[in-house]
């Protein structure tokens, strides 16, 4: 005979009365449960043994999209968690902040909480470093003319092993998200609650100690995490970051440090080659800096790939001397294809690929032709989506003494529709807002074919989405995400 929940209630109808709690919102890339359901979930779970028995599943999903921290406080909450196995072989999905202890707390905080009479202010100090230390294992540095110098650091941090310890006990964990920051103090903060967060923590690889030695040790939270990861034994599915889709969205989700400073034999490398989806944003930088290419190569197992992108320009040709920020020319060298017989050095990269969604800013440029180039050779590729692309549509040369390079093509969105009937296999193709000089094209997908015959001809199924607002007045309030859509 089934358990039952008093007289009448079996355990199954409980857990589906559970259930029947959830209720959740659209927010951007993810889908959340909602503030009202997660206290009534939680509220069920106090009506005794039984209930919170039957509502382990659901409040595996809370924990799922609780930010965790790298803090001696919030690793301990989350070892609680996982000596409880009812709850453990549920959770499938775990986040992580980036935001982390600075070493030193600023003169500006010091007198801060001075004036609201803080009496531990010399104890927050010692707190700041010991949570600063968990993490680095930074124990020694020792200035030396103009550089700094470090005692090794040991094999695995105190943080590190901690969160190995503490991951092998969730056996279904499959997803991880990852958010750069969160609003207010966090969890292990020992100081006055009124006191402003700001100064007390530094984002992950953000030079908050700009003219000091705490810019040299970026925390690298993310690669952190991979490493625990990868000694715990756990393979992820999926890696996703926040789209942040407002009107000038801060595309810096994850570090320059974390997405290309790291070699393939790092847990981080590891960590990317067994993704089956991955779900990031990206800045070029305004001078000289490294792309995505290191990342995009050892996807060997991705399936779905998402970027939201900016400050990027179709390449200058090979003798511009202004930095690399074309994204098609980063998937043709994650590719590693040899100029002179057009193979692909690595053929494992995005090998699987089956569906690109890349979303840009209104400021970007891309070369749609460089496009249809880069994506033609990856052969599982049945589906992609562009949200607010906007094409060079102009010749642009730079003449030098002895020649004149052409460094854009002229082609519009009809020319690209066409490039992509030839020369991929696209079951759909989805564009979001897609622009011309930077202005939408309002009559682009409404026509009913009058204008761009070709355009239908370009996958199986092609779908024009425009914010007709946006169309009218020029003005963008939000970044539309392909999640909206879905």
């Amino acid at each position: 005979m089934a358990e039952t929940f008093g007289p009448q209630l079996p355990v199954e109808l409980a857990e589906q009365v559970i259930f029947g709690l959830e209720e959740y919102v659209p927010h951007e890339r993810l889908t959340l449960l909602t503030s009202e359901s997660i206290k009534n979930i939680k509220n069920a779970r106090l009506q005794g043994s039984a209930w919170r028995f039957a509502a382990w599943r659901s409040f595996a999903k809370i924990i799922g999209q609780t930010p965790f921290h790298p803090t001696r406080a919030s690793m301990q909450e989350l070892e609680n968690l996982s000596k409880l196995p009812d709850l453990c072989v549920w959770v499938e999905t775990l986040t992580f902040s980036g935001k982390a202890f600075r070493r030193q707390i600023g003169w500006n905080e010091l007198e801060e909480a001075v004036h609201s009479e803080d009496p531990d202010i010399v104890s927050h100090q010692a707190a700041q470093e010991d949570q600063f230390l968990y993490v680095t294992g930074l124990r020694q540095r020792v200035r030396q003319q103009r550089y700094y110098r470090a005692r090794p650091q040991p094999e695995m941090t105190e943080f590190e092993q901690d969160l190995a310890r503490i991951l092998a006990r969730f056996p279904n964990l499959k997803h991880l998200r990852y958010v750069r920051s969160v609003k207010g103090h966090l969890k292990g903060w020992s100081g006055v609650a009124t006191l402003s967060p700001k100064g007390f923590y530094m984002e992950e690889g953000k030079s908050c100690e700009e003219g000091g030695t705490e810019g040299l040790f970026k925390l690298s939270i993310l690669n952190r995490v991979a490493k625990a990861l990868a000694f715990a034994g756990v393979k992820i599915e999926s890696l996703t970051t926040p789209f942040m889709g407002k009107e000038e969205p801060e595309r810096n989700a994850l570090v320059d440090a974390n997405l290309v400073l790291f070699s393939a034999s790092q847990p981080l490398a590891g960590m990317l080659r067994n993704l089956h989806t991955l779900a990031i944003n990206f800045n070029y930088g305004e001078v000289d800096s490294l792309d995505l290419s290191n990342v995009l190569s050892n996807l060997h197992s991705v399936r779905t790939l998402e970027l939201a992108i900016s400050n990027t320009t179709p390449c200058q040709g090979p003798r511009s001397r202004k930095p690399m920020k074309d994204i098609w020319a980063t998937f043709k060298a994650a590719q590693m294809i040899d100029p002179r017989t057009g193979i692909s050095e690595s053929p494992q990269s995005l090998a699987n690929l089956e569906e690109l969604r890349v979303s840009f800013t209104t400021a970007d440029l891309m070369d749609g032709e460089k496009m249809v180039g880069a994506l033609r050779r990856l052969p599982k590729l049945r589906r992609l989506a562009l949200g607010y692309a906007c094409l060079a549509t102009a010749y642009v040369t730079l003449a030098t003494a002895s020649t004149i390079l052409a460094l854009g093509q002229r082609h519009d969105w009809a020319t690209i529709a066409t490039l992509c009937g030839e020369w991929m296999l696209l079951d759909k193709l989805l564009l979001i807002e897609p622009l011309e000089g930077g202005s939408p094209m309002a009559y682009l997908g409404s026509d009913g074919g009058e204008f761009f015959l070709n355009l239908k001809n370009a996958a199986g199924e092609v779908k024009v989405l425009q914010d007709q607002n946006f169309a009218q007045t020029g003005k963008l309030e939000r970044y539309m995400c392909f999640r909206d859509v879905e």
